[in-house]
């Protein structure tokens, strides 16, 4: 968030600016992601992020919550960090056991994400286990969407 503001040109040199909007933000984000992820009047994370500036940049023009919003959007999904030892357990892992990937968060992010930590190993040499991932998870799907017509899934 601090290299998106940064970019923009918010809070360079201003941090208890930089620390009033960060407090505002988080409670403005909490607010706006609830009623995403709870099915109410915001629609899409688009709408988190514009509504989360929009309160917490009292103000300032819409055309820029829309710019700071794609740009956090897209250091956000870009960005991959792995936990220390990850990437050595998935350069070993795929060749013992069979990968999948479980995640709660936001579809578009997760699979930019993937795509980012997988593009970190473009030089290794070697097939991404995130390329490689991400299409065995594709193919379980495909195999479930055809025989789930005749399988009934219960709780």
């Amino acid at each position: 968030m601090r290299r998106t503001c940064g970019d923009h040109g918010l809070f360079r040199d201003d941090p208890d600016g930089w620390e009033a909007f960060w407090a505002a933000f988080l409670e403005h984000n909490f607010k706006h992601w609830t009623d995403f992820a709870g099915g109410g009047n915001v629609r899409s994370m688009a709408d988190v992020l514009k509504f989360s500036f929009s309160d917490s940049l009292l103000g300032t023009p819409e055309e820029l919550h829309e710019q700071l919003s794609g740009t956090y959007w897209n250091y956000f999904c870009g960005t991959c960090i792995f936990e220390e030892g990850a990437e050595r357990l998935l350069s070993v892992l795929p060749d013992s056991y069979a990968l999948g990937i479980v995640s709660n968060g936001v579809g578009e992010a997760q699979r930019r994400r993937l795509q980012a930590g997988g593009e970190s190993k473009a030089g290794s040499g070697r097939e991404s286990i995130f390329a490689t991932t991400i299409e065995a998870v594709r193919s379980c799907l495909r195999v479930w969407n055809r025989s789930s017509s005749s399988r009934s899934f219960r709780r």
